[in-house]
Protein backbone atom coordinates (compact mmCIF):
# COMPACT_ATOMS: atom_id res chain seq x y z
CA UNK A 1 0.00 0.00 0.00
CA UNK A 2 1.22 3.50 -0.79
CA UNK A 3 2.44 5.55 2.13
CA UNK A 4 0.26 8.36 3.45
CA UNK A 5 2.38 11.10 1.91
CA UNK A 6 2.16 9.65 -1.58
CA UNK A 7 -1.57 9.08 -1.32
CA UNK A 8 -2.19 12.71 -0.41
CA UNK A 9 -0.29 13.99 -3.42
CA UNK A 10 -2.89 15.02 -6.09
CA UNK A 11 -0.66 13.47 -8.76
CA UNK A 12 -1.23 10.05 -7.17
CA UNK A 13 -5.00 9.82 -6.70
CA UNK A 14 -6.44 7.06 -4.54
CA UNK A 15 -9.73 5.42 -5.37
CA UNK A 16 -11.76 3.58 -2.73
CA UNK A 17 -13.92 0.57 -3.51
CA UNK A 18 -17.22 -0.21 -1.83
CA UNK A 19 -19.41 -3.28 -2.23
CA UNK A 20 -23.07 -3.31 -1.14
CA UNK A 21 -25.27 -6.39 -1.19
CA UNK A 22 -29.04 -5.77 -1.26
CA UNK A 23 -31.08 -8.42 0.53
CA UNK A 24 -34.26 -7.80 -1.50
CA UNK A 25 -35.71 -5.58 -4.24
CA UNK A 26 -37.37 -3.29 -1.73
CA UNK A 27 -33.94 -2.39 -0.42
CA UNK A 28 -32.81 -1.72 -4.00
CA UNK A 29 -35.81 0.52 -4.56
CA UNK A 30 -35.05 2.44 -1.37
CA UNK A 31 -31.43 2.92 -2.43
CA UNK A 32 -32.26 4.12 -5.95
CA UNK A 33 -35.10 6.53 -5.22
CA UNK A 34 -35.00 9.83 -7.08
CA UNK A 35 -33.97 11.82 -4.01
CA UNK A 36 -31.00 9.53 -3.44
CA UNK A 37 -29.80 9.55 -7.03
CA UNK A 38 -29.90 13.35 -7.09
CA UNK A 39 -27.57 13.44 -4.14
CA UNK A 40 -26.08 10.11 -3.15
CA UNK A 41 -26.10 7.96 -0.05
CA UNK A 42 -24.60 7.84 3.40
CA UNK A 43 -22.39 4.79 3.89
CA UNK A 44 -22.07 3.61 7.47
CA UNK A 45 -18.47 2.53 7.98
CA UNK A 46 -15.64 2.89 10.46
CA UNK A 47 -13.22 3.44 7.57
CA UNK A 48 -12.81 7.14 6.85
CA UNK A 49 -12.21 8.76 3.47
CA UNK A 50 -11.51 12.47 3.04
CA UNK A 51 -13.89 14.72 1.05
CA UNK A 52 -12.98 14.56 -2.64
CA UNK A 53 -12.01 10.88 -2.52
CA UNK A 54 -13.27 8.99 -5.56
CA UNK A 55 -15.32 5.83 -5.05
CA UNK A 56 -15.98 2.77 -7.18
CA UNK A 57 -19.31 1.37 -5.98
CA UNK A 58 -20.75 -2.03 -6.82
CA UNK A 59 -24.27 -2.92 -5.74
CA UNK A 60 -25.11 -6.63 -5.87
CA UNK A 61 -28.81 -7.07 -6.65
CA UNK A 62 -30.94 -9.86 -5.17
CA UNK A 63 -30.70 -11.86 -8.41
CA UNK A 64 -26.89 -11.71 -8.33
CA UNK A 65 -26.50 -8.95 -10.94
CA UNK A 66 -23.75 -6.46 -10.05
CA UNK A 67 -24.62 -2.80 -10.66
CA UNK A 68 -21.66 -0.33 -10.78
CA UNK A 69 -21.53 3.39 -10.03
CA UNK A 70 -18.88 6.03 -9.43
CA UNK A 71 -19.05 8.83 -6.89
CA UNK A 72 -17.16 11.25 -4.68
CA UNK A 73 -17.05 11.71 -0.93
CA UNK A 74 -18.41 15.12 0.07
CA UNK A 75 -18.62 14.80 3.86
CA UNK A 76 -17.36 12.48 6.58
CA UNK A 77 -18.43 11.70 10.16
CA UNK A 78 -15.64 10.15 12.21
CA UNK A 79 -16.38 7.65 14.98
CA UNK A 80 -15.51 10.11 17.76
CA UNK A 81 -17.86 12.76 16.38
CA UNK A 82 -20.56 10.15 15.83
CA UNK A 83 -20.43 9.07 19.47
CA UNK A 84 -20.51 12.68 20.68
CA UNK A 85 -23.50 13.59 18.50
CA UNK A 86 -25.34 10.30 18.75
CA UNK A 87 -25.28 9.66 14.99
CA UNK A 88 -23.83 6.98 12.73
CA UNK A 89 -20.21 7.13 11.62
CA UNK A 90 -19.61 7.05 7.89
CA UNK A 91 -19.25 9.07 4.71
CA UNK A 92 -21.67 10.93 2.43
CA UNK A 93 -21.26 10.11 -1.25
CA UNK A 94 -22.56 11.96 -4.30
CA UNK A 95 -22.95 9.95 -7.49
CA UNK A 96 -21.57 11.10 -10.82
CA UNK A 97 -24.18 12.49 -13.23
CA UNK A 98 -23.80 9.50 -15.58
CA UNK A 99 -24.65 7.04 -12.83
CA UNK A 100 -27.55 9.14 -11.59
CA UNK A 101 -29.18 8.26 -14.92
CA UNK A 102 -28.29 4.58 -14.47
CA UNK A 103 -29.84 4.58 -11.02
CA UNK A 104 -33.06 5.97 -12.46
CA UNK A 105 -33.22 2.90 -14.72
CA UNK A 106 -32.48 0.67 -11.75
CA UNK A 107 -35.28 2.32 -9.77
CA UNK A 108 -37.77 1.37 -12.50
CA UNK A 109 -36.65 -2.25 -12.42
CA UNK A 110 -36.70 -2.37 -8.62
CA UNK A 111 -40.21 -0.90 -8.47
CA UNK A 112 -41.52 -3.65 -10.71
CA UNK A 113 -39.75 -6.41 -8.78
CA UNK A 114 -40.86 -5.03 -5.42
CA UNK A 115 -44.50 -4.85 -6.50
CA UNK A 116 -44.61 -1.07 -6.52
CA UNK A 117 -44.23 -0.78 -2.74
CA UNK A 118 -43.23 2.68 -1.57
CA UNK A 119 -40.88 3.15 1.33
CA UNK A 120 -37.93 5.42 2.00
CA UNK A 121 -34.98 5.58 4.28
CA UNK A 122 -34.77 8.35 6.84
CA UNK A 123 -32.66 11.10 5.27
CA UNK A 124 -30.06 13.13 7.11
CA UNK A 125 -30.06 16.98 6.72
CA UNK A 126 -27.94 16.73 3.55
CA UNK A 127 -30.43 14.39 1.89
CA UNK A 128 -28.44 11.16 2.06
CA UNK A 129 -29.92 7.76 2.77
CA UNK A 130 -28.19 5.26 5.07
CA UNK A 131 -26.85 1.84 4.14
CA UNK A 132 -24.22 -0.40 5.69
CA UNK A 133 -21.00 -1.12 3.77
CA UNK A 134 -17.29 -1.74 4.21
CA UNK A 135 -14.62 0.32 2.47
CA UNK A 136 -11.01 -0.36 1.61
CA UNK A 137 -8.63 1.95 -0.26
CA UNK A 138 -7.30 0.93 -3.67
CA UNK A 139 -3.94 2.49 -4.46
CA UNK A 140 -2.81 3.41 -7.96
CA UNK A 141 -0.56 0.34 -8.04
CA UNK A 142 -3.49 -1.90 -7.16
CA UNK A 143 -2.45 -2.57 -3.54
CA UNK A 144 -5.26 -2.71 -1.03
CA UNK A 145 -5.65 -2.14 2.67
CA UNK A 146 -6.99 -4.91 4.89
CA UNK A 147 -10.79 -4.53 4.82
CA UNK A 148 -13.15 -4.87 7.75
CA UNK A 149 -14.73 -8.12 6.63
CA UNK A 150 -18.41 -8.85 7.26
CA UNK A 151 -20.64 -11.61 5.97
CA UNK A 152 -22.43 -9.26 3.57
CA UNK A 153 -19.58 -7.25 2.05
CA UNK A 154 -16.38 -8.02 0.23
CA UNK A 155 -13.51 -6.02 -1.21
CA UNK A 156 -13.67 -5.20 -4.91
CA UNK A 157 -10.41 -5.49 -6.82
CA UNK A 158 -9.51 -2.48 -9.00
CA UNK A 159 -10.11 -3.07 -12.73
CA UNK A 160 -7.02 -4.31 -14.54
CA UNK A 161 -5.59 -1.93 -17.13
CA UNK A 162 -5.70 -4.58 -19.86
CA UNK A 163 -8.76 -6.51 -18.72
CA UNK A 164 -12.33 -6.37 -19.90
CA UNK A 165 -13.84 -3.04 -20.74
CA UNK A 166 -16.74 -1.86 -18.61
CA UNK A 167 -18.30 1.49 -17.77
CA UNK A 168 -15.02 3.15 -16.79
CA UNK A 169 -14.39 6.79 -17.68
CA UNK A 170 -12.27 7.45 -20.72
CA UNK A 171 -10.03 9.53 -18.47
CA UNK A 172 -8.73 6.29 -17.00
CA UNK A 173 -6.98 5.42 -20.27
CA UNK A 174 -6.14 8.94 -21.47
CA UNK A 175 -2.49 9.72 -22.13
CA UNK A 176 -0.62 11.48 -19.35
CA UNK A 177 2.85 12.76 -18.40
CA UNK A 178 4.22 11.38 -15.09
CA UNK A 179 6.03 14.50 -13.88
CA UNK A 180 4.05 17.71 -14.16
CA UNK A 181 4.73 20.13 -11.35
CA UNK A 182 7.29 22.81 -12.02
CA UNK A 183 10.38 22.59 -9.85
CA UNK A 184 11.30 25.42 -7.48
CA UNK A 185 14.09 26.59 -9.82
CA UNK A 186 11.76 26.52 -12.84
CA UNK A 187 9.16 28.54 -10.95
CA UNK A 188 11.80 31.09 -10.01
CA UNK A 189 12.87 31.49 -13.63
CA UNK A 190 9.25 31.67 -14.82
CA UNK A 191 8.33 34.30 -12.25
CA UNK A 192 11.24 36.43 -13.35
CA UNK A 193 10.17 35.99 -16.97
CA UNK A 194 6.56 34.79 -17.42
CA UNK A 195 6.15 31.65 -19.53
CA UNK A 196 4.35 31.47 -22.85
CA UNK A 197 1.93 28.53 -22.77
CA UNK A 198 0.87 26.61 -25.87
CA UNK A 199 -2.81 25.72 -26.28
CA UNK A 200 -4.35 23.25 -28.70
CA UNK A 201 -8.08 23.97 -28.92
CA UNK A 202 -9.29 20.77 -30.57
CA UNK A 203 -12.61 19.62 -31.95
CA UNK A 204 -12.97 16.75 -29.49
CA UNK A 205 -10.22 17.36 -26.93
CA UNK A 206 -8.05 20.32 -25.95
CA UNK A 207 -4.76 20.56 -24.05
CA UNK A 208 -2.16 22.96 -22.71
CA UNK A 209 1.64 22.70 -22.56
CA UNK A 210 4.66 24.80 -21.62
CA UNK A 211 8.44 24.75 -21.90
CA UNK A 212 9.97 24.69 -18.42
CA UNK A 213 13.74 24.90 -18.54
CA UNK A 214 14.53 22.39 -21.26
CA UNK A 215 11.39 20.28 -20.80
CA UNK A 216 8.26 20.49 -22.90
CA UNK A 217 5.50 19.50 -20.47
CA UNK A 218 1.92 18.68 -21.41
CA UNK A 219 0.00 19.65 -18.28
CA UNK A 220 -2.44 17.42 -16.40
CA UNK A 221 -5.58 18.22 -14.48
CA UNK A 222 -5.99 17.00 -10.91
CA UNK A 223 -7.23 13.61 -12.14
CA UNK A 224 -4.10 13.07 -14.24
CA UNK A 225 -5.65 13.79 -17.66
CA UNK A 226 -3.70 15.69 -20.28
CA UNK A 227 -6.79 15.81 -22.49
CA UNK A 228 -9.80 17.98 -21.68
CA UNK A 229 -13.02 17.30 -23.63
CA UNK A 230 -14.05 20.37 -25.64
CA UNK A 231 -17.51 20.18 -24.12
CA UNK A 232 -19.46 22.84 -22.19
CA UNK A 233 -22.71 22.26 -20.31
CA UNK A 234 -24.84 25.15 -19.07
CA UNK A 235 -26.83 24.04 -16.00
CA UNK A 236 -29.97 25.90 -15.08
CA UNK A 237 -28.23 27.24 -11.98
CA UNK A 238 -24.56 27.87 -11.38
CA UNK A 239 -21.52 28.34 -13.62
CA UNK A 240 -20.92 26.31 -16.80
CA UNK A 241 -19.46 22.82 -16.49
CA UNK A 242 -16.48 22.22 -18.74
CA UNK A 243 -14.52 19.14 -19.78
CA UNK A 244 -15.11 15.71 -18.28
CA UNK A 245 -18.00 16.82 -16.05
CA UNK A 246 -19.77 18.39 -19.02
CA UNK A 247 -19.13 15.33 -21.18
CA UNK A 248 -21.14 13.19 -18.75
CA UNK A 249 -24.22 15.33 -19.48
CA UNK A 250 -24.27 15.11 -23.28
CA UNK A 251 -27.08 12.54 -23.18
CA UNK A 252 -29.02 13.85 -20.19
CA UNK A 253 -28.88 17.56 -21.10
CA UNK A 254 -28.73 17.54 -24.93
CA UNK A 255 -30.13 21.06 -25.48
CA UNK A 256 -27.69 22.77 -23.11
CA UNK A 257 -24.52 20.72 -23.62
CA UNK A 258 -22.33 21.79 -26.53
CA UNK A 259 -19.57 19.57 -27.92
CA UNK A 260 -17.26 19.82 -30.95
CA UNK A 261 -17.84 23.58 -30.82
CA UNK A 262 -14.70 24.18 -32.88
CA UNK A 263 -16.62 23.07 -35.98
CA UNK A 264 -18.95 26.06 -35.54
CA UNK A 265 -16.52 28.74 -34.32
CA UNK A 266 -16.03 31.38 -37.00
CA UNK A 267 -18.81 30.00 -39.21
CA UNK A 268 -22.04 31.77 -40.11
CA UNK A 269 -25.27 30.23 -38.90
CA UNK A 270 -26.50 29.90 -42.50
CA UNK A 271 -23.29 28.23 -43.73
CA UNK A 272 -24.46 25.48 -46.18
CA UNK A 273 -21.87 23.12 -44.69
CA UNK A 274 -23.82 23.17 -41.40
CA UNK A 275 -27.20 22.17 -42.81
CA UNK A 276 -26.74 18.50 -41.94
CA UNK A 277 -25.53 19.45 -38.46
CA UNK A 278 -28.59 21.55 -37.64
CA UNK A 279 -30.92 18.91 -39.10
CA UNK A 280 -29.73 16.29 -36.60
CA UNK A 281 -28.77 18.45 -33.61
CA UNK A 282 -31.04 18.97 -30.57
CA UNK A 283 -29.44 22.40 -30.05
CA UNK A 284 -31.48 25.52 -30.75
CA UNK A 285 -29.55 28.03 -32.84
CA UNK A 286 -30.09 31.35 -34.55
CA UNK A 287 -28.15 34.03 -36.42
CA UNK A 288 -26.63 36.89 -34.48
CA UNK A 289 -24.71 39.99 -35.54
CA UNK A 290 -23.00 39.42 -38.90
CA UNK A 291 -24.50 35.93 -39.05
CA UNK A 292 -22.61 34.49 -36.07
CA UNK A 293 -24.18 31.37 -34.61
CA UNK A 294 -26.02 31.88 -31.32
CA UNK A 295 -27.41 29.17 -29.03
CA UNK A 296 -30.58 29.55 -27.01
CA UNK A 297 -29.66 28.44 -23.47
CA UNK A 298 -32.55 28.96 -21.05
CA UNK A 299 -33.64 32.04 -23.01
CA UNK A 300 -30.16 33.54 -23.15
CA UNK A 301 -28.26 33.91 -26.44
CA UNK A 302 -24.73 32.50 -26.17
CA UNK A 303 -22.29 32.72 -29.08
CA UNK A 304 -19.89 30.03 -30.25
CA UNK A 305 -17.04 32.33 -29.24
CA UNK A 306 -18.35 32.46 -25.67
CA UNK A 307 -18.61 28.67 -25.55
CA UNK A 308 -15.04 28.30 -26.84
CA UNK A 309 -13.83 30.76 -24.21
CA UNK A 310 -15.13 28.46 -21.45
CA UNK A 311 -12.93 25.63 -22.74
CA UNK A 312 -9.90 27.94 -22.91
CA UNK A 313 -10.65 29.27 -19.43
CA UNK A 314 -10.66 25.68 -18.14
CA UNK A 315 -7.26 25.06 -19.76
CA UNK A 316 -5.97 28.18 -18.07
CA UNK A 317 -7.08 26.81 -14.69
CA UNK A 318 -5.38 23.48 -15.41
CA UNK A 319 -2.13 25.20 -16.36
CA UNK A 320 -2.07 27.36 -13.26
CA UNK A 321 -2.85 24.48 -10.93
CA UNK A 322 -0.29 22.16 -12.53
CA UNK A 323 2.60 24.64 -12.57
CA UNK A 324 1.79 27.08 -9.78
CA UNK A 325 2.41 29.83 -12.32
CA UNK A 326 0.05 32.41 -13.84
CA UNK A 327 -1.19 31.53 -17.32
CA UNK A 328 -1.48 34.84 -19.14
CA UNK A 329 0.50 34.79 -22.41
CA UNK A 330 -0.35 32.02 -24.86
CA UNK A 331 0.40 30.76 -28.35
CA UNK A 332 -2.62 29.21 -30.08
CA UNK A 333 -2.97 26.98 -33.13
CA UNK A 334 -5.74 27.04 -35.71
CA UNK A 335 -6.70 25.09 -38.84
CA UNK A 336 -4.93 26.05 -42.03
CA UNK A 337 -6.74 28.35 -44.43
CA UNK A 338 -9.52 29.39 -42.03
CA UNK A 339 -9.01 33.10 -41.25
CA UNK A 340 -12.48 33.56 -39.73
CA UNK A 341 -12.00 30.58 -37.43
CA UNK A 342 -8.53 31.79 -36.50
CA UNK A 343 -9.86 35.22 -35.54
CA UNK A 344 -12.77 33.71 -33.56
CA UNK A 345 -10.45 31.43 -31.56
CA UNK A 346 -8.27 34.43 -30.76
CA UNK A 347 -11.32 36.39 -29.55
CA UNK A 348 -12.36 33.43 -27.40
CA UNK A 349 -8.92 33.37 -25.77
CA UNK A 350 -9.16 37.06 -25.00
CA UNK A 351 -12.58 36.51 -23.40
CA UNK A 352 -10.87 33.88 -21.22
CA UNK A 353 -8.42 36.53 -20.00
CA UNK A 354 -5.50 35.38 -22.12
CA UNK A 355 -3.01 37.52 -24.03
CA UNK A 356 -2.54 35.90 -27.45
CA UNK A 357 0.99 36.33 -28.75
CA UNK A 358 0.21 34.57 -31.97
CA UNK A 359 -1.77 31.89 -33.82
CA UNK A 360 0.22 29.23 -35.67
CA UNK A 361 -1.13 26.86 -38.31
CA UNK A 362 -1.85 23.41 -36.85
CA UNK A 363 0.23 21.41 -39.37
CA UNK A 364 3.17 23.73 -38.74
CA UNK A 365 2.87 23.18 -34.98
CA UNK A 366 2.72 19.40 -35.48
CA UNK A 367 5.81 19.49 -37.71
CA UNK A 368 7.69 21.53 -35.10
CA UNK A 369 7.02 18.87 -32.47
CA UNK A 370 9.09 16.50 -34.65
CA UNK A 371 12.00 19.00 -34.57
CA UNK A 372 11.90 19.40 -38.35
CA UNK A 373 13.75 22.72 -38.14
CA UNK A 374 17.00 20.86 -37.56
CA UNK A 375 17.02 19.35 -41.04
CA UNK A 376 17.91 20.70 -44.45
CA UNK A 377 15.38 21.34 -47.19
CA UNK A 378 12.71 18.65 -47.31
CA UNK A 379 9.07 17.88 -48.03
CA UNK A 380 6.96 17.12 -44.96
CA UNK A 381 3.51 15.50 -44.99
CA UNK A 382 1.32 16.14 -41.94
CA UNK A 383 -1.41 13.53 -41.48
CA UNK A 384 -3.81 14.96 -38.88
CA UNK A 385 -6.63 12.57 -38.00
CA UNK A 386 -8.36 13.92 -34.90
CA UNK A 387 -11.55 13.15 -33.05
CA UNK A 388 -13.77 15.31 -35.24
CA UNK A 389 -11.85 16.29 -38.37
CA UNK A 390 -9.22 15.03 -40.80
CA UNK A 391 -6.63 17.26 -42.46
CA UNK A 392 -3.63 16.53 -44.65
CA UNK A 393 -0.98 19.11 -45.48
CA UNK A 394 2.16 19.07 -47.56
CA UNK A 395 4.83 21.44 -46.26
CA UNK A 396 8.19 22.52 -47.63
CA UNK A 397 11.04 23.29 -45.27
CA UNK A 398 13.66 25.59 -46.80
CA UNK A 399 15.94 28.19 -45.24
CA UNK A 400 14.46 27.44 -41.79
CA UNK A 401 10.98 28.35 -43.05
CA UNK A 402 7.91 26.19 -43.45
CA UNK A 403 5.56 26.88 -46.33
CA UNK A 404 2.40 25.03 -47.37
CA UNK A 405 2.35 23.51 -50.84
CA UNK A 406 -1.03 21.77 -50.69
CA UNK A 407 -3.77 21.07 -48.17
CA UNK A 408 -7.00 19.07 -48.10
CA UNK A 409 -9.33 17.56 -45.52
CA UNK A 410 -12.79 16.63 -44.33
CA UNK A 411 -14.33 18.61 -41.46
CA UNK A 412 -16.78 15.78 -40.72
CA UNK A 413 -14.42 12.78 -40.72
CA UNK A 414 -12.82 11.87 -37.41
CA UNK A 415 -12.45 9.47 -34.54
CA UNK A 416 -16.12 9.95 -33.67
CA UNK A 417 -16.98 7.99 -36.81
CA UNK A 418 -14.94 5.03 -35.54
CA UNK A 419 -16.81 5.16 -32.21
CA UNK A 420 -20.12 5.18 -34.07
CA UNK A 421 -19.11 2.18 -36.19
CA UNK A 422 -18.26 0.11 -33.10
CA UNK A 423 -21.39 1.24 -31.25
CA UNK A 424 -23.59 0.44 -34.26
CA UNK A 425 -22.19 -3.08 -34.36
CA UNK A 426 -22.76 -3.61 -30.62
CA UNK A 427 -26.29 -2.17 -30.84
CA UNK A 428 -27.14 -4.42 -33.78
CA UNK A 429 -26.06 -7.49 -31.83
CA UNK A 430 -28.11 -6.35 -28.85
CA UNK A 431 -31.17 -5.84 -31.06
CA UNK A 432 -30.88 -9.33 -32.52
CA UNK A 433 -30.86 -10.88 -29.06
CA UNK A 434 -33.22 -8.66 -27.07
CA UNK A 435 -35.20 -6.68 -29.69
CA UNK A 436 -34.27 -3.44 -27.95
CA UNK A 437 -32.88 -0.72 -30.24
CA UNK A 438 -30.34 1.23 -28.19
CA UNK A 439 -29.85 3.63 -31.12
CA UNK A 440 -33.32 5.04 -30.43
CA UNK A 441 -32.59 5.63 -26.75
CA UNK A 442 -30.60 8.79 -26.25
CA UNK A 443 -29.07 8.08 -22.84
CA UNK A 444 -28.19 4.45 -23.56
CA UNK A 445 -26.81 5.28 -27.01
CA UNK A 446 -24.50 7.97 -25.64
CA UNK A 447 -23.30 5.60 -22.96
CA UNK A 448 -22.53 3.02 -25.65
CA UNK A 449 -20.63 5.61 -27.69
CA UNK A 450 -18.45 6.43 -24.68
CA UNK A 451 -17.66 2.75 -24.21
CA UNK A 452 -16.91 2.36 -27.92
CA UNK A 453 -14.37 5.19 -27.71
CA UNK A 454 -12.55 3.47 -24.86
CA UNK A 455 -12.64 0.17 -26.77
CA UNK A 456 -11.14 1.91 -29.80
CA UNK A 457 -8.27 3.23 -27.70
CA UNK A 458 -7.67 -0.10 -26.01
CA UNK A 459 -7.40 -1.81 -29.40
CA UNK A 460 -4.38 0.35 -30.12
CA UNK A 461 -2.63 -1.42 -27.23
CA UNK A 462 -4.06 -4.94 -27.27
CA UNK A 463 -5.37 -7.47 -29.77
CA UNK A 464 -8.91 -7.68 -28.44
CA UNK A 465 -11.19 -6.09 -25.88
CA UNK A 466 -14.46 -7.01 -24.21
CA UNK A 467 -17.10 -4.29 -24.00
CA UNK A 468 -19.63 -4.61 -21.21
CA UNK A 469 -22.41 -2.13 -20.43
CA UNK A 470 -24.22 -3.20 -17.30
CA UNK A 471 -27.96 -2.72 -16.90
CA UNK A 472 -28.24 -0.88 -20.20
CA UNK A 473 -31.84 -2.03 -20.66
CA UNK A 474 -34.64 -3.44 -18.55
CA UNK A 475 -36.87 -6.49 -18.79
CA UNK A 476 -39.53 -8.04 -16.58
CA UNK A 477 -36.73 -10.12 -15.09
CA UNK A 478 -34.58 -7.12 -14.24
CA UNK A 479 -31.62 -5.25 -15.82
CA UNK A 480 -30.02 -6.54 -19.03
CA UNK A 481 -26.27 -6.27 -19.66
CA UNK A 482 -24.73 -5.67 -23.07
CA UNK A 483 -21.64 -7.83 -23.55
CA UNK A 484 -19.67 -8.02 -26.78
CA UNK A 485 -16.06 -8.14 -27.91
CA UNK A 486 -13.93 -6.61 -30.62
CA UNK A 487 -10.62 -7.73 -32.06
CA UNK A 488 -8.41 -6.00 -34.59
CA UNK A 489 -9.68 -7.94 -37.65
CA UNK A 490 -13.27 -6.99 -36.76
CA UNK A 491 -12.19 -3.41 -36.14
CA UNK A 492 -10.64 -3.29 -39.63
CA UNK A 493 -13.82 -4.74 -41.13
CA UNK A 494 -15.96 -2.06 -39.44
CA UNK A 495 -13.64 0.94 -39.83
CA UNK A 496 -11.37 0.18 -42.78
CA UNK A 497 -13.50 2.30 -45.12
CA UNK A 498 -12.97 5.36 -42.91
CA UNK A 499 -9.21 4.95 -43.16
CA UNK A 500 -9.62 4.53 -46.92
CA UNK A 501 -11.44 7.88 -47.09
CA UNK A 502 -8.48 9.60 -45.44
CA UNK A 503 -6.04 7.99 -47.88
CA UNK A 504 -8.12 9.19 -50.83
CA UNK A 505 -7.72 12.74 -49.49
CA UNK A 506 -3.96 12.18 -49.08
CA UNK A 507 -3.63 10.92 -52.65
CA UNK A 508 -5.61 13.85 -54.07
CA UNK A 509 -3.56 16.39 -52.12
CA UNK A 510 -0.24 14.97 -53.30
CA UNK A 511 -1.51 14.74 -56.87
CA UNK A 512 -2.53 18.40 -56.77
CA UNK A 513 1.00 19.33 -55.64
CA UNK A 514 2.60 17.10 -58.26
CA UNK A 515 4.38 15.05 -55.60
CA UNK A 516 4.60 11.25 -55.32
CA UNK A 517 4.64 9.43 -51.97
CA UNK A 518 8.29 8.50 -52.54
CA UNK A 519 9.26 12.19 -52.79
CA UNK A 520 7.96 12.96 -49.29
CA UNK A 521 10.92 13.10 -46.90
CA UNK A 522 9.03 12.89 -43.60
CA UNK A 523 5.51 11.99 -42.50
CA UNK A 524 4.27 13.60 -39.28
CA UNK A 525 1.37 11.85 -37.54
CA UNK A 526 -0.94 13.85 -35.31
CA UNK A 527 -4.44 13.36 -33.91
CA UNK A 528 -5.52 10.43 -31.76
CA UNK A 529 -6.70 8.29 -34.69
CA UNK A 530 -3.14 8.27 -36.06
CA UNK A 531 -2.11 6.05 -33.16
CA UNK A 532 -4.27 3.16 -34.35
CA UNK A 533 -2.29 0.20 -35.73
CA UNK A 534 -4.77 -0.06 -38.63
CA UNK A 535 -4.13 3.54 -39.66
CA UNK A 536 -0.36 3.29 -39.35
CA UNK A 537 -0.23 0.03 -41.30
CA UNK A 538 -2.24 1.48 -44.19
CA UNK A 539 -0.12 4.65 -44.20
CA UNK A 540 3.12 2.68 -44.10
CA UNK A 541 2.00 0.67 -47.13
CA UNK A 542 1.07 3.86 -48.96
CA UNK A 543 4.35 5.67 -48.25
CA UNK A 544 6.39 2.43 -48.43
CA UNK A 545 8.31 3.06 -45.21
CA UNK A 546 8.15 2.75 -41.44
CA UNK A 547 6.40 5.65 -39.72
CA UNK A 548 7.61 5.86 -36.12
CA UNK A 549 5.57 7.77 -33.55
CA UNK A 550 8.23 10.14 -32.25
CA UNK A 551 5.60 12.15 -30.36
CA UNK A 552 2.23 11.15 -28.90
CA UNK A 553 -0.11 12.04 -31.80
CA UNK A 554 -2.67 13.58 -29.43
CA UNK A 555 0.01 15.88 -28.05
CA UNK A 556 1.97 16.77 -31.19
CA UNK A 557 0.17 20.06 -31.89
CA UNK A 558 0.20 21.33 -28.31
CA UNK A 559 3.89 20.45 -27.98
CA UNK A 560 4.60 22.40 -31.16
CA UNK A 561 2.57 25.32 -29.80
CA UNK A 562 4.63 25.33 -26.60
CA UNK A 563 7.91 25.18 -28.50
CA UNK A 564 6.89 28.00 -30.81
CA UNK A 565 5.72 30.05 -27.83
CA UNK A 566 9.15 29.60 -26.27
CA UNK A 567 10.82 30.88 -29.42
CA UNK A 568 8.59 33.92 -29.47
CA UNK A 569 9.49 34.59 -25.86
CA UNK A 570 13.22 34.35 -26.60
CA UNK A 571 12.92 36.39 -29.78
CA UNK A 572 11.15 39.19 -27.92
CA UNK A 573 13.92 39.50 -25.39
CA UNK A 574 16.55 39.24 -28.11
CA UNK A 575 18.61 36.53 -26.47
CA UNK A 576 18.80 34.10 -29.35
CA UNK A 577 17.50 30.56 -29.48
CA UNK A 578 17.35 28.22 -26.54
CA UNK A 579 19.88 25.44 -26.86
CA UNK A 580 18.29 22.07 -27.52
CA UNK A 581 15.35 23.57 -29.41
CA UNK A 582 15.50 24.30 -33.10
CA UNK A 583 14.04 27.31 -34.88
CA UNK A 584 10.78 26.49 -36.64
CA UNK A 585 11.05 29.29 -39.12
CA UNK A 586 7.95 31.26 -40.08
CA UNK A 587 4.58 29.60 -40.71
CA UNK A 588 2.71 30.30 -43.92
CA UNK A 589 0.97 33.66 -43.85
CA UNK A 590 3.74 35.44 -41.97
CA UNK A 591 4.64 35.50 -38.30
CA UNK A 592 1.96 34.50 -35.81
CA UNK A 593 -0.63 37.15 -35.27
CA UNK A 594 -0.25 38.75 -38.70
Amino acid sequence: MSDQRERRDPRYPVTWAVSIRAADWLEVQQLSTENVSRGGLFIRTRSQAAPGTRLQIELTLPDGTVFPADGEVIHCIAAERARAEGVAAGIGVRFDARHAVDLYLLETAAAGQAGGLAHAYAFDPLGFATLEATLAPVSQAGETAEPEWTTAHHLIEPPAATGGLEDSPLAAVAASVPELAASASERAVAKAEPCVFGIDFGTTYSSIAVVLGERVVVLEDTDGNTLTPSVVCYPEDGPPLVGWRARERIATHPTTTLSSIKRLVGRRYDDPALEAFWASSPLRGSAGVEGETLFDIYGQAISTTQVASEVLRRLREIGERATGLPVERVLLSAPLGAPAQRAAIQRAAELAGLQVLGVVDEPVAAAMSYAVGRDDEQLIAVYDFGGGTFDFSLLRLADARLSVLSQAGDAWLGGDDFDTALAQHAAAEFWQRWHVDLRQRQVEWQRLLFLAEVAKRRLSLQQSVELKARAIALSVRGPIDLVTSFDRPLFEQLCGELVGCSLEIVEGCLREAGVSPAQVDRVVLTGGVSRMPLVRERLQRYFARELPLLVDPEQAIVIGDAIYGRFLQLAQRGSGLHRGLSSPGTPVGGPPGE
